[in-house]
């Protein structure tokens, strides 16, 4: 039996305690150095995420092919995704710097329905230790609080660079509305 493809790329969905799990990030072209160091440190530390065939989901902000083809290599099990922009014009942007406007995009991962396990995580981040507690979270969602560097000490809102969220059919009403 043949994998399914979707644009252009095969798709790998494993079960993991029933559920469809998935890891997701998002990129740009101009961010494969931080993929890259991403990856190896993902799977540095995680041997288990590549020997299960993990999928992953790339929120792609415009990444060349080229840069596509290098990224399949150091991970195979990686399907893209272009955000869906109209679902972003009534949001008013207007205070939001620059850089950060992309990051309201990192909502995509709450239309993904095909995956009950959804785990988050920036390419910016060095994966220091085992990851499978993330996969294991049993709360319709966990987030991180902000940290402040400066008065080491965490902050009263969500660093949204790492998150999951777990819809089962009772939570799946709540985030599609």
């Amino acid at each position: 039996m043949g994998m399914p493809i979707v644009n252009g790329y095969t798709i790998f969905l494993i079960r993991y305690k029933n559920m469809k799990k998935v890891l997701i990030s998002m990129m740009n072209n101009e961010f494969y150095i931080a993929f890259e160091g991403f990856m190896k440190s993902l799977l540095i530390t995680n041997p288990w995420f590549l020997d299960e065939q993990i999928p992953m989901i790339i929120i792609d902000l415009n990444i060349k092919t080229l840069t596509k083809e290098k990224m399949l290599q150091l991970y195979p099990y990686i399907e893209f995704r272009h955000p869906v922009d109209k679902n972003y014009l009534n949001i008013n942007m207007s205070k939001t710097p620059e850089v950060l406007k992309c990051t309201y995009k990192k909502l995509e991962v709450f239309s993904y329905y095909d995956f009950d396990r959804v785990v988050f995580i920036d390419l910016d981040t060095t994966i220091v230790g085992d990851i499978r507690g993330l996969f294991e979270v049993t709360t319709p969602f966990a987030a991180c609080y902000g940290y402040n560097l400066q008065a080491d000490k965490l902050r009263h809102d969500i660093n949204s660079g790492v998150f999951v969220r777990i819809t089962h059919s009772c939570t799946a009403r709540f985030f599609k509305s």
